[in-house]
């Protein structure tokens, strides 16, 4: 009998476009360039191919790059200023989710948002009619998917020493520059749209 993976999907910055966004609002709040400076630091690493780490695009660029001290400070405003209601999709992202959901393979989403960041994670999984589990970063790898598409480098590198020792997990990295230097030796695709191609013809097939 053939048995049907379990698929973990994450969603900022693989399926709602989070770093932009904030950035971005960033910027119109306070009058900063830090979307200027994080578009640029992605456009570097695609022409270096991903090989080199780029600081201005990491995570921590919430502490180092705006005016928040802290991540809780930086969540207060985020949450006030909306950000969690007003994500845009990255393009293909729904569609990628359609597709899993043809494919009739058991998938859950799975986040690390915090407090208000629920509610709209919630909607996004009942538009697909699919359960969303909400797990830190350095937990994910625990809730015992076969796949995990993510694009968190601590998520990944936990599926990989970790994961795979618990049940055989596997993890599909979704390319940014905070995560490059996990490569060359893992599998790696630009949009959720590739992963779930690459799932499809590889595994499901």
């Amino acid at each position: 009998m053939t048995v049907v993976p379990c698929i973990a999907v994450d969603i900022d910055n693989v399926v709602l476009e989070f770093q932009k966004h904030w950035a971005g609002l960033h910027d119109n709040w306070f009058g900063t360039e830090l979307l200027i400076d994080h578009l640029r630091s992605e456009v570097n690493a695609f022409l270096r191919g991903y090989e080199v780490e780029d600081p201005l695009a990491k995570w921590d660029a919430i502490t180092t790059k705006s005016r928040f001290d802290n991540g809780r400070d930086f969540f207060r405003w985020f949450n006030k200023a909306d950000g969690w209601k007003t994500m845009p999709t990255i393009p293909g992202a729904l569609g990628a989710c359609w597709r899993l959901n043809e494919l009739g393979v058991p998938w859950f989403f799975c986040t690390a948002r915090p407090g208000a960041g629920m509610q709209p994670a919630e909607k996004l999984a009942k538009k697909f009619n699919v359960p969303v589990e909400f797990l830190s970063a350095a937990d994910k790898w625990t809730i015992g998917a076969d796949w995990y598409i993510d694009d968190s480098a601590v998520v990944l590198d936990n599926v990989r020493t970790k994961g795979r020792n618990l049940n055989g997990a596997q993890a599909i990295r979704i390319r940014k520059p905070w995560n490059d230097h996990l490569g060359p030796h893992d599998i790696a695709c630009d949009t959720l749209a590739d992963a779930v191609t690459y799932l499809e013809t590889e595994v499901l097939s």
